[in-house]
């Protein structure tokens, strides 16, 4: 496993990027989510959903509008997966309003390998994440994110 770089930093707010893989939040009295990116780790003192919240924002849309388009284009009521732009989508582990929710970059994700009731997922660097839910959920979240993002290619190509 290719080891992670630490940053000391607590950072006030976050920008999704490329290299953005997974948004934990963090039980700490000094921030609220662990960053996980390609080469480093972050810290930020904002919950995850209010980092994807402001993401959306810094993209043109707010949350609310984005998370509504995608339940009227393809009813998902729940556990709904959000584009944070044309290229970057993201989906939640959990309902956005279960504390231990992570929001996991779907681009980024290599492949995912059972583990009894939990999962692994695999990055594309070959960094690692064990999930406490089971891989039917997970493989489900993906597929939902797939959809999301089809619907943008499909949205931008009328």
């Amino acid at each position: 496993m290719k080891k992670i770089e630490n940053t000391k930093d607590v950072l006030p707010t976050y920008r999704i990027t490329d290299k953005t893989y997974a948004l934990i939040p963090t039980r700490s009295v000094h921030h609220q989510t662990k960053v996980i990116e390609k080469d480093k780790v972050y810290y930020v003192n904002q919950s995850p959903l209010e980092i994807i919240k402001l993401n959306c924002l810094l993209n043109g849309s707010d949350y609310r509008g984005r998370r509504q388009a995608i339940s009227y284009h393809l009813n998902f009521t729940r556990k709904t997966p959000i584009a944070i732009n044309k290229t970057l989508h993201a989906f939640p582990t959990h309902s956005i309003k279960d504390f231990d929710c992570i929001w996991i970059i779907s681009k980024q994700i290599a492949y995912i390998k059972p583990q009894s009731n939990k999962s692994k997922i695999i990055f594309k660097n070959n960094s690692k994440l064990k999930l406490p839910i089971s891989t039917h959920i997970l493989q489900q979240q993906i597929l939902r994110c797939f959809a999301v993002s089809n619907l943008y290619k499909q949205i931008q190509s009328e």
